[in-house]
């Protein structure tokens, strides 16, 4: 049988490829060390109180061609571990932002009258960049063998261009955004950890921010102040409790199975305009009741969607 042959395919979805952002200390590393059989690739000295499995075993990677080294060392030597997380990957690009100026700059980082350095024009960061990918590239030949692949990052902002309005800044990890763009693209899952900080403001004083209470969350509902997500076969819930037993747990539910059989009920509870309206835009003839397969050609931010609306009719009658 041809690989080109026309057939419907079963999905097949490896381990996710989840990057995770969050200011220092709010226990990414923590997050990461908690996973299945982990072990974690230390750029940074956030595991060093932990027992863990870890790469290098003493220290901390030094240099770009020492982090490559680590990755190939799981690629090709039996082992157990089942989660690899790389803490942080703000460093990893630092480590690689390093090699690309020794290799193409001649070690110039700025520019002067007469030879280009690294800042020159952005050319360093489109090459650590491309650069990078080889990491990524070695990471997907792990996840295909069944291992889990984390990339912890320090909390940064980015600026999105909006086409549709006036743009505006996110949170997103603190990489620069050539590199940023390559990771966010890459990933199967992007999450924000966080404390919920509400700020209140009185007549006369500045703005002041309150915490919300000790609880921290993962956020992965796409909203304009963060940059996160979930692929197709990795939906998750808009926010859950910043633990792994919570991750885990979020990650076997059937999101959209459950959102759909919502949506089938509460379609049945509205009025006849209402279903109309409904019908219309799944493009079907009005019926008193649809089955799931009517609603399952949408994805999962279009049914969040559409139960709160039905939830909302439904309140109205």
């Amino acid at each position: 049988m041809s690989r080109f042959d026309i057939k419907m395919v079963t999905a097949e979805i490896p381990p996710p490829r989840l990057l995770l952002y969050g200011d220092p200390g709010v226990g990414k590393t923590t997050f990461a060390a908690s996973g299945e059989d982990p072990i974690i690739i230390a750029t940074e000295a956030g595991a060093q109180g932990l027992d863990v499995y870890r790469l290098p075993n003493k220290g901390v990677c030094q240099d770009w061609g020492e982090l490559l080294e680590c990755i190939d060392v799981l690629g090709t030597t039996k082992h157990d571990r089942q989660t690899i997380a790389i803490d942080t990957i703000n460093q990893a690009v630092t480590l690689c932002e390093a090699y690309i100026c020794k290799r193409d700059f001649g070690d110039v980082w700025n520019p002067s009258r007469g030879q280009e350095g690294f800042n020159s024009f952005g050319k360093g960061n489109f090459a650590t960049a491309q650069e990078l990918k080889k990491l990524l590239n070695k990471l997907d030949k792990l996840q295909e063998k069944g291992l889990m692949v984390i990339l912890c990052a320090h909390t940064g902002q980015h600026k999105v261009a909006n086409a549709l309005g006036s743009d505006y800044t996110a949170y997103g990890a603190d990489v620069p955004r050539q590199s940023w763009a390559v990771l966010s693209s890459w990933a199967d899952q992007i999450a924000h950890a966080t404390s919920v900080v509400r700020t209140v403001s009185r007549e006369g004083e500045k703005v002041k921010a309150i915490s919300g209470g000790s609880e921290r969350w993962m956020f992965f509902e796409p909203e304009p102040g963060r940059i996160v997500k979930s692929r197709a076969g990795y939906e998750m819930p808009s926010q859950v409790l910043f633990d792994y037993a919570s991750y885990g747990a979020a990650l076997k539910k059937d999101v959209l199975g459950e959102l759909i059989a919502r949506a089938v009920e509460l379609y049945q509870q509205v009025g006849d305009q209402d279903q109309k309206v409904v019908a219309d835009k799944l493009g079907l003839p009005k019926k008193k009741a649809f089955t799931a397969e009517a609603f399952s050609g949408l994805g999962k931010q279009k049914l969040d969607s559409l139960v709160n609306w039905l939830m909302s009719k439904r309140q109205e009658n």
